[in-house]
């Protein structure tokens, strides 16, 4: 067997069931005396990979490719994939949808696309939320600089849905800022393995 419970188990579509029916047939194999950890991604340049291994693996995983690509050079850290991980701090008070995060986010690929010639079909956006997924694509359908073939391209979906995926540009939108239901939806949001999936 081979596997990550790490990343998102399996989807669990009803409410009666057993409990170690929940688990993937991995995870209820895996022990410490019976497992080989893989330690090596070829799908993660190095930052990307350190980011995710001290959060989720101890450190352990390496990355084979040591360097950034070097496809979008500039000196805006938002642009440029010298710097991989770049965090957006967007003020709103939303709960499963924010306006604020989609016109952000829109503009992003519209920049991406129109001006450092990312291809569509390269930029991945992810929520936890369907709402904000649907919202996301009402954002880019009204945007003006993206062209209807364009958009069509460009996908939206929820974290779970893209597991397993991968693009040149992904973009998350963490979407909650209202901090009561921040708290409230703290497993849900903060999940390990969502946000694991997420950032690999």
């Amino acid at each position: 067997f081979a596997g990550d419970y790490k990343q998102l188990p399996p989807i669990i579509s009803t409410v009666d069931i057993k409990e170690e029916l929940t688990k993937s047939v991995f995870k209820h194999l895996v022990t410490n005396d019976n497992c080989t950890m893989l330690d090596y991604t070829f799908r993660m340049c190095e930052p990307i990979c350190k980011f995710v291994s001290e959060l989720f693996y101890d450190g352990k995983v390496r990355s084979i490719k040591e360097t950034c690509s070097d496809k979008v050079i500039c000196k805006d850290n938002l642009y440029s994939f010298d710097s991989p991980v770049v965090l957006l701090n967007v003020d709103d008070c939303g709960k499963q949808t924010s306006d604020s995060e989609a016109a952000a986010i829109t503009k992003i690929i519209a920049e991406y696309i129109n001006n450092y010639g990312i291809d569509a079909k390269e930029v991945g956006v992810l929520s936890p939320f369907r709402a904000q997924c649907a919202n996301i694509r009402r954002h880019i359908r009204k945007c003006l600089s993206i062209n209807e073939e364009t958009r069509k391209q460009i996908i939206v979906d929820t974290i779970d849905k893209m597991q397993g995926q991968e693009r040149e540009v992904i973009i998350i939108s963490m979407t909650a800022g209202d901090v009561d239901y921040m708290t409230e939806m703290a497993d849900f949001l903060y999940s390990p393995n969502k946000l694991n999936v997420a950032f690999s």
